[in-house]
């Protein structure tokens, strides 16, 4: 998969320091660029400081100038493109936002030009369009309109856009660096500004792999434990030493307990942590991450179950229940979830987060369930029986 840095002529200067750090990414081998027609279209070299990106993908920016109320012209982005072509792989059709007739003609027009845009389809498009463009014999389609969109409806789209999609089609995402969004469907190319997101929030993201990481049983903590653990970290400071073992020669070290209050260490910038060193092998740290995540921890169960399975080659299940002080009907059903068959993400959250309602026949979120029960007023407070019931006992 091709992952563009999109914008990345917002982040580069018109000067060499923005041909330097164009050079960076060469060094970096981050050889893949989106730019903004309409961001560059007025620089006289508007591609001169994007020169060290092997690869650049420039969008018409249609986007960005319908929130601003700018205008592209046609006719200047088609000259812009032939004057360039030969330094772009990809370049974008100009879509003109709500509108899909108008976007197919622009593909249209700049085809007649001889010209091979990149086709968008958009969400919210009428479905159509994109059976229309799979017709036409494009291989390479692109899907827009997504950024700002839930997580719920960018699953739907995406499912449904994909199950039109032939094997021998190509796909590109704009604004689509979702890792979850990445991982579920075959796209061959996505973009977006993520890596630009701690300039644009004023915040600075540190990527260490530092020497010292947790276990990976723990559920995530709820919002208002770690703001509660927090508060008592800026109250007393942290009183209680996390455990470790050492790893790689002491070079690393491998959190046994106490992961969250290492996590507020690591928010609060301290640089050093108290911690208990432990002389333990592979399988006392997993007995010894088990037990004390069950004093005062939660355990992610399926992470849980194949620790547990994997504890069980070398211990007896009946020992393995006294160690862990897991009941052996609770341990062994824990390691059974291990075999359960793989769900699709997407029937789940369209089966377990809507349902039909019995009264009314309307979809329900059942997270807002509380909501839609006032709503419904008093169907919802029936006796019990359902509809069928009630005119069953008239009868």
């Amino acid at each position: 998969m091709k992952l563009y840095f999109a914008s990345v002529e917002n982040n580069l200067a018109a000067n060499e320091q923005g041909v330097a750090l164009t050079r960076d990414f060469q060094a970096l081998n981050v050889n893949y660029g989106l730019t903004s027609y309409f961001y560059i279209k007025d620089e006289p070299e508007p591609l001169e400081r994007l020169r060290y990106i092997p690869h650049l993908f420039l969008d018409s920016g249609a986007f960005s100038a319908h929130k601003s109320k700018g205008k592209i012209v046609l006719m200047d982005y088609m000259e812009f493109v032939k004057k360039h072509e030969k330094h772009l792989d990809l370049y974008a059709n100009l879509d003109v936002i709500g509108d899909a007739q108008k976007t197919l003609d622009n593909q249209f027009e700049m085809e007649k030009q001889g010209l091979k845009p990149l086709p968008t389809f958009h969400y919210g498009e009428n479905w159509d369009y994109l059976k229309d463009y799979i017709n036409m014999g494009y291989k390479y389609i692109a899907f827009g309109g997504l950024v700002g969109k839930n997580q719920r409806a960018r699953l739907l789209f995406l499912k449904q856009a994909f199950s039109m999609i032939p094997k021998n089609v190509k796909v590109h995402g704009f604004g689509m660096t979702s890792p979850r969004l990445l991982k579920l469907f075959p796209w061959h190319s996505a973009d977006s500004i993520n890596w630009l997101m701690g300039a644009i929030r004023g915040v600075i993201y540190q990527y260490d792999k530092g020497n010292i990481y947790p276990a990976k049983i723990n559920k995530k903590p709820r919002q208002g434990e770690m703001q509660h653990l927090k508060r008592e970290f800026t109250r007393i400071g942290n009183v209680q030493p996390i455990l470790v073992r050492p790893l790689g020669g002491g070079s690393q070290y491998q959190i046994l307990d106490g992961e969250h209050r290492w996590k507020v260490a690591k928010h609060f910038q301290h640089e050093t942590i108290k911690a208990i060193i432990l002389q333990l092998n592979d399988e006392q740290a997993k007995l010894t991450t088990i037990n004390m995540n069950r004093i005062h921890g939660a355990d992610d169960p399926l992470k849980l179950a194949y620790l547990l399975q994997d504890l069980k080659k070398t211990i007896d299940i009946k020992e393995l229940a006294i160690l862990t002080n897991i009941k052996l009907p609770e341990l062994q059903a824990t390691i059974d979830l291990q075999s359960l068959p793989d769900l699709n993400p997407l029937d789940l959250i369209e089966a377990d987060r809507f349902v039909i309602c019995p009264h009314c026949s309307k979809e329900i979120d059942i997270d807002k369930v509380k909501i839609r029960r006032r709503e419904h007023g008093r169907n919802t407070k029936s006796t019990g029986a359902t509809t069928g019931e009630r005119a069953g006992s008239s009868q």
